[in-house]
């Protein structure tokens, strides 16, 4: 702006000024010495002189307007920038007081903070207290994921005195994970969570899809009578003879006070396990397929099924009543089966204790009598049971039907079924049958 200003300015004055300063120094001048001295000028002198006077006036008039425009110009650009340098130096100075101003806050805000820390509640929290969170926690990790279990190892991260609590908290550090092939820093960390685990009761799952190191074998067969959930799953088919997959649990047969749940889930059907488990006084819960039922369970294996409270398996319709007959003790079953006919049986299965039950075909009901069942969920198929649950099964409450390429049953259907029970509750349910058992230990 101020550039644009000196250029308007000096168009309007430069070309009068020019025109009076070349026509004065166009006229002739007198002798230089008249200059000099003091001789009186010569008579065609003089009015050389008056004109070279008269034309220098107009040429000071002329340059008086814009030298005082320039003046003032300069006068302020002067003020402008010592008002600058003014500004400058005060910005500088509120730049530098800020700064320690922020630092000062930062400081004490910082200061507030790790005091407040000192008194926080949690530093009151007795150690047992703090360990029983961290047990909740790494169980709200795994979830429902039985390929997963509980990693303590980053509680000790924490701070000094929550690690000293962890460390020697029994109950955080029996979940093992027993690999088939494993490192030496993995062997390591076996024996140091058996150690710190104290006689907690353990929690063992083996990635079971290669052949087990012997070392390792020896580290957790040796606390055998400690296990207290047993875990083999195993969705591929396992290498090498599958058969003798298992032929490493042997020694531990008969000496498995503590174990409480087993659960064997593999893809090799004909799995040799025999009788490692039939000697097991704790035992009550049997997993031997997966939630889907896509895994078939194990041909060759030995269970105490009078004492099971909660199982889940797969087997043929046939294998699947013989179970039931064995286990009076049922609490809680999911039964995946092919719906082919068995032989008849001459009289139904009692099963006395029974609240939840899972289906994949409701043609079993057909043959079974539980008089205190709460729950029931099969898919849908009529074929002659509608009446049973009407007439047997007074004590349910709550009705799952879940779809398997049909169509759910209309509401007479379900008015049917349903009218003489005390507080139905239906739930229609299009996911697998996994869905509605993942709230129960099945």
């Amino acid at each position: 702006m101020f550039r644009n200003f000196l250029f308007t300015f000096s168009l309007q004055h430069s070309s009068s000024v020019d025109q009076l300063i070349d026509s004065f120094l166009a006229l002739p001048l007198p002798s230089h010495h008249l200059l000099t001295n003091n001789d009186v000028p010569l008579d065609s002198d003089i009015p050389v002189i008056r004109r070279i006077i008269s034309d220098g006036r107009k040429i000071l008039d002329a340059l008086q307007v814009p030298i005082e425009s320039l003046q003032s110009i300069l006068a302020r650009l002067a003020m402008v920038e010592a008002w600058n340098t003014q500004i400058h130096t005060t910005l500088v100075d509120l730049h530098a007081t800020l700064a320690q101003l922020t630092q000062t806050r930062d400081e004490t805000a910082n200061t507030v903070h790790e005091y407040r820390a000192v008194l926080s509640p949690v530093r009151c929290l007795p150690q047992e207290l703090i360990c029983e969170i961290f047990v909740q926690v790494l169980l709200s990790e795994c979830g429902e994921n039985s390929s997963r279990l509980p990693q303590p190892w980053r509680l000790g991260h924490i701070c000094r005195s929550w690690r000293r609590a962890a460390l020697s908290y029994p109950r955080l550090w029996p979940s093992i994970t027993f690999p088939s092939l494993g490192t030496r820093e993995r062997s390591a960390m076996m024996e140091i969570q058996l150690s710190r685990s104290g006689n907690t009761p353990l929690d063992i799952l083996w990635e079971g899809d290669k052949l087990v190191e012997s070392r390792l074998l020896k580290l957790v067969t040796t606390h055998s009578n400690r296990w207290h959930v047993l875990r083999l799953p195993s969705h591929q088919p396992l290498f090498g003879d599958s058969r003798s997959a298992l032929k490493w649990l042997r020694p531990v047969a008969g000496r498995l006070a503590q174990l409480r749940r087993l659960e064997v889930v593999t893809a090799s059907d004909n799995l040799l396990v025999t009788d490692v488990f039939a000697a097991a006084p704790a035992l009550r819960e049997v997993v031997l397929t997966d939630r889907e039922f896509s895994v078939s369970s194990p041909e060759r294996i030995n269970i105490p099924w009078a004492q099971i409270t909660h199982y889940r398996g797969c087997y043929p319709l046939s294998r699947q009543l013989k179970i039931l007959q064995k286990a009076s003790n049922l609490i809680e079953c999911a039964i995946g089966y092919s719906p082919l006919s068995p032989s008849a049986l001459s009289r139904r299965i009692l099963l006395p204790q029974l609240r939840r039950l899972h289906l994949t075909d409701a043609e079993i009901l057909d043959y079974i009598d539980a008089p205190l069942l709460e729950t029931l969920s099969y898919r849908i198929t009529f074929r002659g049971s509608s009446s049973l649950i009407r007439l047997r099964f007074k004590s349910l409450t709550k009705l799952a039907f879940i779809d398997s390429q049909t169509s759910l049953p209309s509401s007479k259907v379900i008015t049917l079924l349903l009218q003489d029970l005390p507080r139905p509750h239906v739930s229609p349910s299009w996911g697998p049958l996994s869905r509605m058992v993942t709230d129960q230990a099945v």
